[in-house]
């Protein structure tokens, strides 16, 4: 049979021995390249708690593979698909990070496969196809998360001691735990981004991740080595403590041991000041309202810390014990004493900054400070910043809000500019906006 093919230029030339030779060898090199290797292969359902960086507060799947190689910085692209034939393949991302700089995965974020409970197939193992031009495909199955059930948040998160290599502890009842923290100001490939700008990019940077811990348990965060770049002064995280229950009953927390996982978001700013007590850390949504998630025990201080304000109101939830003390920080331009008022401003105390001020009788439900000097300009964002310290009279939870009591400073250009502000300060008082930002603290008995 005689057959012509367009060949070079466009002109018709009849086929040649050496041409189908040429053919064969090409085939034969596909037929022999490297395959992409893909292991640490998951499937677990997960959940995040409240928070400001997008991830999902309702239960999803999360599916792929932490060692693609090639990774998907290189070229290779997955898809994820589900024994039941009526979803959708699920295209998965290049999910790299410093901590993880082969993963591909749905991530945790919008991606992610939703879980409400109604297909339970979905929990059965998905099929992830990998390809990448020049390499055989790889095909691996995920294990299956049928059976498992998300554990209890991680409750009492705690920062203690140095800045950048502070202690983190936690109190949960999972099999095992990991915690991540993520740059907020770092996409994953590398650029400058917040959780707004880095859907493109990876998402916001793991930059260390520490498994095998326990549910309840403490880890100090190291200083730079390897990888890990380090925490910075002034710089904004996110501390994961991911609480998990593993297909085997251990500790084990690599991934394809994760049947799920229920991870804790807190935000950490670095101080440039060490705090010396344990500091319960916020939980930030996207409104920027911090919550905390603490138990409480009467006659035990805990420490919290609340926004940036001149002022701040405390008010207790319905059943929660009173307030039995306060004590408020020692700031570096604090010159004056607090002003705590309660009983609805009837009572008024003047406390010194580091004093321990008891509530008389039975404690009390709901009081104000004010006078908080805003020479110290205070970072909204750092949960280290203010740090005070309130004792209740009685165990139980506190499920109880705080107002602060904000206002916009000029910045002041000199000493006379300064004056003049504190000369207006009565009349600043009189015209204060009270920005509601509510601290929901949800808490056991002790």
């Amino acid at each position: 049979m005689d057959i012509t093919m367009k060949i070079g230029w466009g002109t018709g030339r009849r086929a040649t021995p050496w041409f189908f030779a040429i053919a064969a060898m090409l085939g034969g090199a596909q037929a022999h390249a490297a395959a992409i290797s893909a292991s640490d292969v998951f499937l677990a359902l997960e959940q995040a708690s409240i928070n400001d960086t997008g991830d999902s507060t309702t239960p999803v799947l999360f599916i792929g593979a932490d060692n693609v190689v090639p990774n998907g910085s290189n070229g290779t692209t997955g898809t994820a698909t589900s024994s039941d034939l009526s979803i959708s393949n699920y295209r998965l991302l290049n999910t790299a990070s410093t901590a993880f700089p082969n993963q591909i995965s749905t991530g945790i974020g919008a991606h992610a496969v939703p879980y409400d409970g109604s297909n339970p197939n979905l929990l059965n193992p998905w099929t992830l196809t990998f390809i990448n031009p020049g390499f055989q495909p790889s095909v691996v199955q995920t294990p299956s998360s049928a059976g498992f059930s998300l554990p209890a948040f991680a409750s009492t998160v705690t920062i203690t001691g140095g800045t950048t290599t502070p202690t983190i502890s936690w109190a949960g009842a999972g099999n095992g735990v990991f915690v991540n923290i993520v740059n907020k100001n770092q996409c994953a490939d590398g650029t400058s981004g917040t959780a707004a700008t880095c859907g493109g990019h990876g998402g916001l940077n793991t930059i260390l991740s520490v498994g095998n811990l326990a549910p309840t348990g403490s880890l100090q965060i190291p200083s730079a080595g390897g990888s890990f770049p380090g925490l910075t002064t002034n710089g904004s995280y996110q501390i994961q403590v991911a609480e998990v229950n593993t297909r085997d009953g251990t500790t084990n927390t690599v991934h394809h041991n994760e049947a799920a996982i229920s991870r804790a978001l807190f935000d950490y700013t670095v101080s440039p000041n060490t705090p010396q007590v344990p500091i319960n850390v916020p939980m930030v949504d996207t409104s920027g309202v911090f919550h905390f998630n603490i138990t409480v025990t009467g006659g035990t201080t805990t420490y919290i810390d609340p926004p940036i304000a001149t002022g701040y109101i405390y008010q207790i939830g319905t059943g929660n014990p009173n307030f039995a003390s306060v004590t408020l920080p020692v700031l570096a331009n604090q010159t004056n004493s607090y002003e705590i008022q309660w009983d609805n401003g009837l009572d008024t105390a003047f406390v010194s900054p580091g004093q321990t001020f008891d509530f008389p009788g039975i404690g009390v439900s709901e009081f104000e400070v004010t006078g908080i000097d805003v020479a110290n300009g205070l970072n909204p964002n750092d949960p280290t910043a203010f740090i005070t310290a309130l004792m209740f009279e009685s165990s139980g939870s506190f499920t109880g809000t705080m107002a602060a009591i904000t206002t916009n400073v000029p910045e002041p250009s000199s000493l006379s500019l300064l004056a003049s502000a504190f000369l207006g300060w009565g009349a600043w008082l009189r015209r204060r906006n009270i920005r509601q930002t509510q601290r929901n603290i949800f808490v056991q008995a002790a």
